[in-house]
């Protein structure tokens, strides 16, 4: 694992009382809060928040079951299916939509 780690608030680990359920967000209404299963400053003990600078090189675990990358899993996929977008900012909000961030955030911060 790279060091220091880092997790989403209310991650606990893939123990005890997990299931996908809890951290699984479908996106339906444009105004759907990306932070709404994951609010901002719930850690839990033994699983802090990730923190990087700009530019740093960060590592991710990224875990699907195959209704993402699957070309006919569901079928009738948009050309672009399996792309995953990944953004971070020092100033979330945490009524901040998908369509608040997507293709606006960018490297140079604006």
């Amino acid at each position: 694992m790279l060091s220091p780690p880092g997790f989403p608030p209310k991650w606990f680990g893939r123990g005890k009382g997990f299931h996908d359920d809890l951290f699984t967000n479908l996106l339906g209404e444009p105004t759907y809060s990306l932070c709404a299963k994951q609010p901002l400053g719930h850690q839990v003990d033994g699983f802090p928040i990730l923190e990087a600078a700009p530019g740093d090189v960060i590592g991710l675990r990224y875990q699907e079951n195959g209704h993402v990358t699957l070309p006919d899993t569901p079928a009738y996929k948009p050309a672009n299916r399996g792309t995953v977008s990944v953004y971070g900012t020092s100033s979330p909000h945490a009524d901040d939509s998908l369509f608040d961030v997507y293709k606006k955030w960018t490297a140079d911060g604006t």
